[in-house]
């Protein structure tokens, strides 16, 4: 029987490749109508992601939310007086948006681990009162503005 059917597909190969073309198409154009808009969402009553969050607000509201690391580089290296002086200015000028609560810097010993080997590349991390879904694009564009600028 199977023999029969590579036969068959052999003999009419332009067909069924057609065929094959035409259904994944159709595949396609069905599963973008049928999909959904696509979600990040944690608050699923009863799941496991939700009760940590519960939790999280409750007992640590400060640390509920999202962060957001923020990458250096540094051609001096980051232990550089200019350079560190710049970082330092920068996290504390974001620290200041709505919605970021706190600011690890990588000079702090909290942050230390937060340098490359070479000493050229660091990140600090921001930390956020709200999940990412939360945080709307023009903040985070906003952030990006002034972190590159």
């Amino acid at each position: 029987m199977l023999e029969k059917l590579a036969r068959n597909c052999f003999r009419h190969r332009r067909r069924v490749l057609a065929i094959w073309v035409i259904a994944f198409i159709a595949i396609a154009v069905i599963g973008r109508i049928g999909a959904g808009a696509y979600s990040a969402n944690f608050n699923t009553p009863g799941s496991e992601s939700k009760a940590a969050l519960d939790l999280l607000t409750k007992r640590f509201p400060a640390r509920s939310g999202d962060t957001i690391s923020v990458i250096f580089k540094a051609d001096r290296g980051v232990q550089d007086a200019s350079t560190r002086s710049r970082v330092e200015a920068l996290l504390a000028q974001l620290k200041t948006h709505d919605h970021v609560v706190g600011a690890i810097s990588p000079y702090e010993q909290a942050g230390a681990n937060n340098v490359s080997k070479d000493g050229r590349i660091a990140f600090g991390s921001l930390q956020l009162d709200v999940q990412g879904p939360d945080f709307t694009p023009t903040e985070g564009k906003q952030l990006i503005k002034e972190a590159t600028a």
